[in-house]
Order: C-alpha cells, then sequence, then structure tokens
C-alpha cells in the first residue's frame, strides 16, 4: 500500500491515477491498536506529498501564537512581581510608621509594664471578650490544657504576640494554642486583683451605659467581687427593669402575631377540609 500527505496533513493511500494531474486517494485511519487502515469514501486530490508538510502561514500563526503566549505570560509574571513588590514596599511602609509612633508614645511606666509581662513578674490576666470577662491566675490564663473526661492535661504555653496597635500602645495578643494557632484575644495583665477588678468594672460600667449589661454580667461581676455604689446600682437596675419590661412587650406582641397566623391557619385548615 502506497501511502502519500495531503497539505491539511492528512495521510492517504494511493487507489489509482485517475489522470497526469489527479489521483484517486482514500484517507487512512488508526485503529486502538495502531494498525493503520484505508477507510471511508474515496476521492481525487491534485496535491500530494511524500512527507507531512505546513505552509508558511500556518508555520507563521503558531509562531505568533506562540510569541503572544510567552508575551502573555512574561506581562504576568511582571503584574505578580509587581504586586509583591508593592506588598512588600506597603509591610515596609507600615512597619515605619509603626515603629515611629511606638518609639513617640512609649513612656517609662508602659515599658516598666512590658517588662513585667515579658518576665512574668504578673499575677492575673483579663481575655477581652463581649462579655463582662473573667479575672484569671496568669497560670490559669496562659497554659493549654486539653480537657478530657474531666481531666486536664497540660499542653504548653499559650502564644503570646505584642506590638498590635496603631497608635503606639504595647498590645498583648493571646492566642488559643501554643502553636499561635486557633485564634487570638487581647489579654491585659495586673500584678493586684484589684488592679484587674478596677479593668472589669470599668467593662461593665461602659456596657452598663450602653444598656448591654445583663443579668449574666452582673453575676460575673459578683463572681469577682466587684461592687457598685448605690448610684451604679440604681441606674443597674433602671436598665435591667427597662430591658425586661421591653423584652416582655417584644415576648407578648410575638406571642399574639403567632396565636393570629395560627388561628388562621385552623381555619383555613376546618375549610379545606370541611
Amino acid at each position: 500500500m502506497e501511502t502519500k500527505f495531503l497539505s491539511d496533513g492528512r495521510k492517504v493511500a494511493i487507489v489509482g491515477q485517475l489522470n497526469n494531474q489527479e489521483t484517486i486517494v482514500q484517507e487512512i485511519f488508526v485503529t486502538e491498536q495502531g494498525d493503520e487502515i484505508p477507510s471511508g469514501e474515496r476521492f481525487v486530490v491534485k496535491s500530494l506529498h511524500d512527507t507531512p508538510v505546513e505552509t508558511y502561514l500556518s508555520r507563521q500563526k503558531k509562531s505568533e501564537e506562540a510569541a503572544t503566549q510567552k508575551a502573555k505570560e512574561n506581562r504576568e509574571q511582571i503584574e505578580r512581581e509587581i504586586k509583591e513588590t508593592r506588598n512588600r514596599l506597603s509591610f515596609y511602609r507600615d512597619t515605619l510608621a509603626a515603629v515611629k509612633v511606638f518609639s513617640d508614645h512609649i513612656n517609662e511606666q508602659d515599658f516598666t509594664h512590658f517588662i513585667n509581662v515579658m518576665t512574668g513578674n504578673v499575677n492575673f490576666a483579663v481575655e477581652d471578650s463581649y462579655s463582662v470577662p473573667e479575672i484569671k491566675s496568669i497560670p490559669d490564663c496562659m497554659s493549654q490544657t486539653d480537657s478530657w473526661y474531666g481531666d486536664k492535661k497540660y499542653e504548653g504555653i499559650r502564644m503570646l504576640t505584642v506590638l498590635g496597635k496603631s497608635n503606639g500602645d504595647i498590645s498583648y495578643n493571646l492566642n488559643r494554642y501554643k502553636d499561635g494557632s486557633g485564634g487570638n484575644t487581647i489579654v491585659h495583665f495586673f500584678q493586684t486583683y484589684e488592679e484587674a477588678q478596677k479593668y472589669v468594672k470599668s467593662i461593665a460600667l461602659a456596657k452598663m451605659e450602653k444598656s448591654y449589661l445583663g443579668i449574666e454580667d452582673l453575676s460575673k461581676c459578683k463572681k469577682c467581687g466587684i461592687t457598685f455604689s448605690q448610684d451604679e446600682i440604681s441606674i443597674i437596675k433602671e436598665h435591667l427593669i427597662s430591658n425586661s419590661k421591653a423584652s416582655l412587650q417584644n415576648a407578648e406582641k410575638d406571642f399574639s402575631t403567632r396565636k393570629i397566623n395560627i388561628e388562621a391557619d385552623l381555619a383555613k385548615l376546618n375549610s379545606l377540609l370541611s
């Protein structure tokens, strides 16, 4: 079986010569086993080649497409490098700004407290939370423990990161786990229990001013040994009673709305089944 190639790259078998210029051919297909077999309709062609050929236009088009793809990849690489450089410059800018603000605002008292924290010369800690926080001893606050059937197993010291605020103050962020994973919360350290109480009470009073102080918050304050003046107690009672009345009114309104809707559903059900 004599074979040739068409200008479009197809391989064909020579069937016969139609005339001096035209040849009858049949396209060759390849089986899954790799065998080449003539198949399909026979047709007449004028141009045949001994080896696969490619037109100059086709090769030029492929070359241009390759060059275009290469240019696109280079541009994307340059854009990535520009973005990385901008990120790095932003980091250096923020670092310099943070260092300047820190150096402008730090004072001896702040630095003394920083040294006390770093050397363990503190006794109590308070982690910020949405509610009134608890006062914990340093071991209870800083220890990563695993609870298993009521037993606590010590696993290490939770990671503490420093310097996070933009106003130059030293900020302490305590991670959930010793490797820095699991999120973090801002923590405040105190040498005396009274100092910790004062801080927790300031949070409670701030919540009271916004009417956010609840019964559970009061329970936490009592657990910490925090006391309030008669004026503060009067304000707290007023806010709690007002909030409780508002909650009761909302509950009654919600109950009435639900009752009306249920009665309407029952009436519709009876109408459909009657």
